[in-house]
């Protein structure tokens, strides 16, 4: 066999410029290793680094076209709302104009449409009191009317219990009552030409409960009295002069609370006050108010030399406004 021709004990010698050139060639092909591995790491990190860049731009344009639309719904918001409000002072100067013209029921209207859009409570006011102004207005024409009827008791009670401060309608109602109570003290002076003393009587005790500072019809109360009452004693006449001089200051004093109450917030001073549809302690009552709940009080009317009805306008606990009527003792304001 061939290997049989070898020598195999002889030692072979490794030759050093072999070794030397076998471990060149090893760090070689590691440094080429080395060099290829940073190569494929910095591609990636150039790959990643523009990946990086590409979704930072991509951001970049959904956070500006984001600020773009927030800007135009700022833009439409902003002429929306200058519309919205050029037409709010376009209606109130409308309802104004329609105030200062006395065309109440258009201002109203109006105020309605304001009070519908904004929801603020000072145009429910305005309407309150055009309300309150169209109201007297068509009480002063029923009183007209009474007065031309000769029913003067009934017009001068009417105009009583009107509450403005428009002077020109202030102005109107003084001058029917005082040419109402002219009339009367025409026709009751009449009857007591005629010697109907207790025709005349009750027409003045009529008179004087309603207009109590009428210095002429209590002159002609004490002069029918002294007439009718002749054969009485000065006692007895002083004595009912005496009842008709205090039930007239009652009459007063009831007829002043009824025109300083009237547009004043109130409390009530009652545990359970009854809201009433009417002016009347029959009428049916609608709600009921607790002590320290506070009413706005619109009007008035004096049932009788004790007893006054308050007209008031409260917020319910829904936050609804309720107008009703409640007696007068049972606010703080009371007779």
């Amino acid at each position: 066999m061939i290997w049989k021709n070898k020598n195999i004990n002889k030692h072979r010698v490794i030759d050093s410029k072999d070794l030397s050139q076998n471990t060149q060639e090893i760090k070689l092909d590691s440094e080429a290793i080395r060099r290829y591995k940073e190569q494929d790491t910095r591609r990636d990190l150039d790959e990643f680094e523009e990946h990086r860049k590409v979704v930072k731009r991509s951001k970049n344009k959904i956070l500006a076209l984001i600020i773009f639309l927030v800007l135009v719904l700022l833009v439409i918001f902003g002429l929306i709302f200058m519309r919205y409000s050029a037409r709010i002072s376009h209606l109130e100067a409308d309802a104004n104009k329609y105030l200062t013209n006395e065309n109440y029921r258009g201002a109203m209207e109006l105020y309605k449409i304001l009070y519908y859009e904004t929801g603020d409570i000072e145009y429910d006011k305005k309407c309150k009191q055009i309300e309150s102004i169209l109201e007297n207005m068509e009480l002063l024409k029923e009183a007209n009317s009474m007065v031309t009827s000769q029913d003067y008791e009934n017009a001068i009670e009417r105009l009583l219990t009107i509450s403005t401060t428009d002077e020109k309608l202030i102005k109107n109602i003084n001058k029917l009552i005082e040419d109402a109570a002219n009339k009367w003290i025409n026709e009751i002076e009449l009857l007591y030409l005629k010697n109907d003393l207790d025709s005349a009587f009750l027409q003045i005790e009529k008179m004087i409960n309603i207009l109590p500072d009428n210095d002429y019809a209590i002159a002609l109360r004490e002069k029918i009295l002294n007439k009718k009452n002749g054969n009485q004693s000065s006692s007895e006449v002083a004595t009912d002069s005496a009842n008709m001089v205090a039930e007239s200051k009652k009459n007063k004093r009831l007829l002043q609370l009824s025109k300083s109450i009237i547009g004043s917030e109130q409390y009530v001073t009652a545990v359970k006050a009854n809201i009433r549809e009417n002016h009347d302690k029959n009428s049916l009552i609608t709600d009921t108010l607790e002590k320290g709940d506070m009413v706005y009080v619109e009007d008035t009317f004096i049932e009788n030399s004790s007893r006054m009805w308050c007209k008031v306008t409260y917020f319910s606990t829904k936050n609804v406004s309720v107008t009703g009527w409640i007696l007068s003792n049972e606010l703080d304001g009371s007779i």
